[in-house]
């Protein structure tokens, strides 16, 4: 819902002349720069969010549109790593979730082609102080099979029919050495943008 600022003033009255009188504005803005909440939300509607809300930083990082990383050493596995949010935590050990996994999406040149790769370690925390990391095996031979993207998901035990939450496709984006995009098989990537994913 949204209100005027003056619309819970206790001194409020309407003027043929000048519209509304008010004793003052009860409710005011905490950023200089103007909102509109009737287009997209801007970066500036998003941080006077976050603002009001005192959110801590690592909340308001912005998940880019292709997440960087690097060729892995060993080319046969990739590996992610990342952070949840309390709430997920919270909802996963209250509901017995044990494990979080990395799920891998290799892209391919040919329809029917793609595949995934499963990785899962047991949970243990949430936030900055409790990043995750996962190892999943290098995308198949043959077809231009290429790591494509990766998704967190919240599983009551080590393995694939166990994750029934799954929280969305982040695209990942391989550079080698010179800092060149290329496609690869494997990949490592840190991800530092909060994973928020439980039912609300």
């Amino acid at each position: 819902m949204l209100y005027d600022t003056k619309a819970f003033a206790k001194t409020n009255a309407l003027t043929p002349i000048s519209g509304s009188k008010s004793l003052k504005h009860t409710m005011e803005t905490i950023t200089d720069k103007k909102i509109s909440p009737w287009n997209s939300p801007t970066a500036n509607d998003f941080k006077a969010v976050n603002d009001g809300y005192s959110c801590e930083e690592y909340y308001t990082r912005v998940i880019p549109q292709c997440l960087s990383g690097s060729i892995p050493s060993n080319s046969d596995f990739s590996s992610y790593s990342f952070i949840l949010d309390k709430h997920t935590e919270a909802y996963m050990r209250a509901n017995g979730y044990t494990h979080v996994a990395a799920h891998q999406n290799c892209r391919s040149n040919r329809a029917g082609q793609d595949t995934d790769n499963w990785g899962f370690t047991p949970l243990n925390g949430w936030g900055p102080r409790a990043q995750y990391k996962v190892t999943t095996n290098r995308c198949k031979k043959d077809f231009d099979r290429h790591a494509s993207r990766y998704e967190v998901a919240l599983c009551k035990s080590d393995n694939e029919g166990a994750c029934d939450i799954k929280c969305g496709l982040r695209r990942v984006c391989p550079f080698d050495t010179s800092g060149k995009q290329v496609d690869s098989k494997a990949i490592d990537v840190v991800d530092n943008n909060l994973w928020i994913c439980h039912p609300h």
